[in-house]
């Protein structure tokens, strides 16, 4: 794909941020310089605690999210980043690694413009899950396959993700049948969902406008996501 072409320089610099925690300074180079897109987010928030605590946090990550967020200071430890917007007049040069949590119709707009500029991608999105070019990988399952792609690294969702950490070991005895059953957290939805499950816990009422179809406080949606021809759901088909 052309859009994912790049120079033999940009090449090294990407092939080393998908080091990730082997590279900088334990490998003699500068450290990462990492970029949080959606970084006002419920996730993008999460990130960045995250980061205050790994090597990949040796220096501010570059903060970006959408207009509506642009120019909010983000408290970093002893210090406050400002968050910028990601627009056309953004600067994606001299980005590592890039932490998407900005929702699909981003990451499809965005990620490949990351990699052009020279950085890896790793996205917490459904955009890139069923490109058959982009790896899906969940470190402790298969990290050799960090390496391979357009620069582009998927990660699966939430349920998909906990489900294969306990079935890795059990591989090997070739389980034939798996029955999952998940519980997922509101804060799937984002800050909106959090924000109508607090109100509602509070005596507020239920807003059609809510990211819910119904009342969530006290609640439990027996699916998630519309259900397709075979009687699949959305959240179903993601863990298939």
């Amino acid at each position: 794909m052309g859009v994912f072409s790049h120079s033999d320089g940009i090449a090294a610099r990407r092939a080393a941020a998908c080091g990730f925690g082997m590279a900088g300074k334990a490998r003699g180079e500068r450290a990462l310089k990492v970029g949080v897109v959606g970084a006002t987010g419920v996730v993008g928030q999460e990130m960045l605690r995250l980061l205050e605590k790994s090597p990949l946090g040796e220096e501010p990550p570059h903060l970006l999210a959408s207009s509506r967020s642009a120019g909010q200071k983000v408290a970093w430890r002893d210090q406050e980043l400002t968050v910028h917007c990601l627009d056309e007049n953004a600067d994606l040069g001299g980005l590592d690694i890039s932490l998407m949590a900005a929702g699909s119709d981003t990451a499809r707009q965005w990620a490949p413009r990351f990699v052009v500029a020279g950085g890896a991608v790793v996205d917490n999105s459904s955009a890139f899950r069923l490109d058959d070019q982009v790896p899906l990988v969940i470190p402790e399952v298969n990290p050799e396959m960090i390496s391979k792609g357009p620069g582009i690294i998927a990660n699966p969702n939430c349920s998909t993700i906990i489900l294969l950490l306990a079935l890795k070991p059990l591989w090997c005895l070739g389980p034939a049948r798996i029955i999952a059953d998940t519980y997922q957290a509101v804060s799937g939805a984002g800050r909106s969902g959090l924000e109508a499950l607090e109100r509602e816990g509070s005596g507020g009422e239920f807003r059609p406008g809510d990211p819910f179809p119904f009342p969530i406080h006290g609640n439990l949606f027996p699916a998630i996501g519309p259900v397709d021809d075979e009687g699949v759901t959305a959240e179903e088909r993601k863990m298939l």
